[in-house]
């Protein structure tokens, strides 16, 4: 269950759960409104608290296999009495609204919840539609209904896909918050995004925020990064640290780094790879690759092929392979917030304390995205990592200025591989810390590599 989704709606909503509140739940069939509100649902009974659901659109069973698969368990809620589902018949006249309302209010004095959702009302707001009367009773009703609640009600409304927002008419002026959940196609990709129309209350510096749904992490929302919120201590680490000839491995204290190695167009950089990877190969790290153009099995085969080249014996390679956990994702096939998604699942499963990313590049142009876009996924994404007390190394290509720029400003590192000529016969590797910047031969990084295999099959040993 998505920690994550209950924080932000409480960090929207306030506490819904001891602060009575009409929360309008609106959007296009299937973006996600039914399962929002199951969460503010699931959170009540966390806590205790009832919850009933209302329902005159889904059945119980098949919404209780639904929301079990994304981490949330009503029929084991439903078995402690916590919670109570009801599906009622949708009222196809206006004399069957008022009844359709008595049941309600019925079912709402028997089970005494702290929390009502109702899905949906759409079907009442299109059957009464041309009468005056029944929309102002229905407008006292739900008003009415709080006090009896004593939490909060929350009632999904059906979007037409063709629009990007309903006309809400007196629900709009009578609600406390109103949520409006979105999904749109880009470059044939699904993009889901809530908007916060209204929220009563509450100081909110953003109006609309991307979010994901998937059966690992739920729903999940992509909130921006407060820097203050950042915990992460400095990190003990053992790295590699070279001493002349010698190579030693040390214990050193730091924050979480952000290293990004930029390469020439063309160019495999698999020796800076092996370097970068045996750097922070120790005895106890785990370490996690993500590439973006390369299955498990050429990875493993060309980081064979290199560290043999340099030295190391198949014991060692062996012991090196074992220590990293290998994720392929294909950037075209998912948006920007789904990759993320993938890529925070993988971490949650390896609990690395060094990610590698492999070939941003192809991420930047597989996808049809403003560069500020872009800027504030990449920032978020870095950021939590380190939140996390996890370095993160990127690695990809030149391809443009702006691209080059935008994963420079989010680095504490940067190694940047050159050529020295036309047919890159040669190259320079340049590398920036916040200390300082020297630069290396490619001749240079070869023998480096050679001690650096030398001292780690004596660390693994």
């Amino acid at each position: 269950m998505s920690s994550n989704a209950i924080s932000f709606i409480v960090e929207v909503l306030g506490d819904f759960v001891a602060e009575p509140r009409l929360v309008v739940v609106a959007g296009h069939p299937g973006a996600g409104k039914t399962t929002l509100a199951s969460y503010m649902c699931y959170y009540a009974m966390q806590r205790g608290e009832k919850c009933l659901y209302i329902s005159f659109q889904e059945d119980g069973d098949r919404l209780y296999k639904q929301l079990y698969n994304i981490g949330l368990d009503f029929k084991r809620f439903e078995d402690l009495k916590q919670l109570t589902f009801i599906k009622l018949p949708v009222p196809a006249r206006e004399d069957l609204v008022q009844s359709a309302l008595e049941d309600l209010s019925k079912n709402v004095s028997e089970h005494r919840p702290r929390v009502l959702v109702v899905d949906s009302v759409t079907a009442m707001l299109s059957t009464v539609k041309g009468s005056a009367r029944i929309r102002g009773y229905l407008q006292n009703f739900f008003w009415e209904l709080q006090k009896t609640v004593e939490g909060s009600i929350v009632l999904i409304v059906e979007v037409p896909l063709d629009k990007e927002y309903a006309e809400l008419g007196w629900i709009e002026f009578v609600a406390d918050a109103i949520l409006i959940l979105k999904h749109r196609a880009r470059m044939g990709l699904v993009e889901r995004v809530l908007e916060i129309r209204k929220v009563r209350g509450r100081k909110l510096t953003y109006s609309e925020v991307y979010f994901t749904i998937d059966n690992e992490r739920g729903m999940y929302f992509y909130k921006p990064i407060v820097l203050q919120e950042i915990k992460a201590p400095p990190r003990r680490r053992i790295i590699a640290v070279h001493h002349g000839d010698k190579v030693e491995f040390k214990e050193v204290a730091s924050p979480p780094l952000a290293v990004y190695v930029e390469y020439p167009a063309g160019l495999t950089p698999w020796l800076p790879i092996a370097y970068a990877l045996l750097i922070h190969m120790s005895r106890d790290g785990k370490t996690l690759f993500i590439s973006y153009n390369t299955d498990e099995t050429s990875f493993k085969t060309f980081l064979s092929w290199v560290l043999e080249l340099y030295g190391a014996d198949k014991v060692l390679i062996n012991a090196i392979l074992n220590r990293v956990s290998f994720v392929g994702l294909n950037p075209s096939a998912h948006t920007l917030y789904e990759l993320v998604t993938h890529m925070l699942n993988a971490i949650d499963a390896v609990k690395p304390t060094t990610v590698y990313i492999h070939d941003v590049a192809t991420a930047w142009t597989s996808a049809a995205v403003d560069p500020k876009e872009y800027a504030t996924i990449l920032y978020n994404f870095v950021f939590e990592v380190r939140s996390r007390g996890i370095d993160i190394v990127r690695i990809g290509s030149y391809v443009d200025p702006v691209f080059s720029s935008l994963n420079k400003l989010v680095s504490s590192h940067m190694i940047v591989i050159s050529c020295t000529d036309p047919l890159c016969s040669d190259k320079v590797v340049h590398v920036t810390t916040p200390r300082d910047t020297h630069r290396m031969s490619w001749r240079e990084l070869e023998e480096a590599t050679k001690k650096l295999i030398q001292a780690t099959k004596e660390q693994l040993s």
